[in-house]
């Protein structure tokens, strides 16, 4: 299958998926300590699980972990966390519904 992409247009794309890539595995990195409170290491140590975590707010193939793992008070610190601290916005990603929900319960 083809993309109908120019070559410049393709090269465009992967250097600016790349970047964004490098971004968040310097803000996972940065970051560690803190996510290490409210996630399993096996989450915070690898930029595919933690950001399958964010996407999805769970990891039930790996680790198991849901928000469901977090007391009310964590919940709201770790969306607290993650609404000043996070590169990107909150749209797409299911993490901050989820903890909104468990921090309400």
């Amino acid at each position: 299958m083809r993309c109908g992409c120019k070559g410049a247009d393709l090269q465009q794309m992967i250097k600016r998926n790349g970047d964004e890539m490098a971004s968040f595995t310097r803000w996972r990195r940065k970051h560690l300590y803190k996510l290490r409170l409210w996630l399993p290491s096996l989450v915070v140590e690898s930029d595919r699980q933690l950001g399958y975590v964010l996407l999805h707010a769970e990891d039930l193939k790996g680790t198991g972990w849901n928000p469901d793992w977090l007391t009310q008070d964590e919940a709201l610190a770790f969306l607290s966390f993650l609404e000043r601290n996070f590169p990107e916005g909150p749209a797409g990603y299911d993490i901050f519904p989820a903890l909104r929900k468990r921090a309400a319960q």
